[in-house]
């Protein structure tokens, strides 16, 4: 975006490189892994974040849209990883086949 970093580095600020890998990071692990793992993922990248703007190095807005670029990515990534909630199954069945929906 060109906005400067709040401690006048000549690096670009808008938005944190940071914060989008770890909570991209995070993302994909809370998609394979549910929040077992997500949650102490989360845990980690909320600690990045936070130390990119306490260092004066980030713009708290910054973060915030770093957090919710990777968060997006992360959740495309394994979006089709998930389970299904609802199966189709097909069987046969004596004199004949069935179809069942499952959930």
């Amino acid at each position: 975006v060109g906005r400067e970093r709040p401690n006048s580095s000549n690096a670009r600020s808008f938005p944190s490189g940071h914060a989008s890998a770890t909570f991209a990071t995070a993302a994909v692990l809370h998609g394979h892994f549910d929040w077992k793992v997500g949650v102490p993922a989360y845990a980690v990248a909320g600690f990045v974040g936070w130390t990119r703007a306490r260092d004066n190095v980030h713009w708290l807005s910054d973060v915030a849209m770093g957090a919710a670029i990777g968060i997006a990515a992360g959740h495309t990534v394994t979006r089709g990883h998930r389970e299904r909630v609802w199966r189709i199954v097909p069987m046969k069945t004596r004199g004949g086949a069935a179809v069942y929906v499952v959930r």
